[in-house]
């Protein structure tokens, strides 16, 4: 079987056909982050964004291959160990539906991570909605069964990273869509400004530490040679 469609950092081009051989099943991947309770968290979506122009990568980042997996696979097999409802919102659905994701597009492209947000609560089938860029492999599924717990009666649950605070690492509740959509539609609402829109719950970087055992679930790759350095240190 050939995969199409997919980059590699260390030498496909968008467009090129992989073989096989060189394409693990996520479902297999035993990276840090796994959680081995296996089982639902209750009222959780879980939501990858995939709409970002991927402009200091020069090709589709979320098909870009760590450790032989997709990182948008990579994400989904994780976040399928804590949710029954994983999906992709992306500004072209087309390249996503290969890999047997559900996938969705965005709805307002123009507005760029808090457009993906926004479809994130709008096709969210349960009470919240954890949701995540694609471009951060090290998902920890034990962290997001923690934030999803500690959501309560906020409308959002944030982790606080080495750089501050982290939406695009959080849990929503559902019912925060129309606040967020009527503060986009006004034009005063930025990402960063989402802990003081939403009534939020920060978690601090002492308590996402605890969880994570020292493994940085926010590192990101926005450029090839940034997603080497991440392929060395999953290796």
């Amino acid at each position: 079987m050939l995969f199409e469609r997919f980059i590699n950092a260390s030498g496909y081009g968008y467009g090129d056909k992989i073989p096989s051989s060189e394409i693990k099943d996520p479902s297999t991947d035993t990276h840090p982050g796994n959680d081995m309770r296996k089982s639902h968290e209750p009222g959780l979506s879980a939501a990858i964004l995939a709409g970002g122009a991927s402009s200091r990568f020069g090709t589709n980042k979320a098909l870009a291959l760590l450790d032989g997996v997709p990182l948008v696979a990579r994400a989904a097999a994780t976040l399928a160990q804590v949710s029954a409802d994983v999906f992709v919102v992306a500004n072209d659905p087309a390249p996503y539906v290969a890999l047997g994701l559900r996938v969705f597009a965005d709805p307002s492209p123009g507005f760029g991570p808090l457009s993906g947000l926004d479809g994130a609560l709008a096709h969210a089938r349960l009470e919240s909605v954890f949701v995540t860029a694609c471009d951060m492999p090290f998902v920890h599924a034990a962290l997001v069964r923690e934030l999803a717990q500690a959501l309560g009666g906020y409308e959002a649950v944030m982790p606080e990273s080495e750089s501050g605070v982290e939406p695009l690492h959080a849990v929503y509740a559902r019912s925060a869509a129309p606040k967020l959509r009527a503060a986009m539609q006004a034009g005063a609402l930025r990402l960063r400004e989402l802990p003081q829109t939403l009534r939020t719950r920060v978690l601090p970087l002492a308590w996402v530490k605890e969880q994570t055992g020292g493994l940085d679930p926010f590192a990101n790759a926005n450029t090839p040679s940034e997603l080497a350095r991440l392929a060395a240190r999953a290796g």
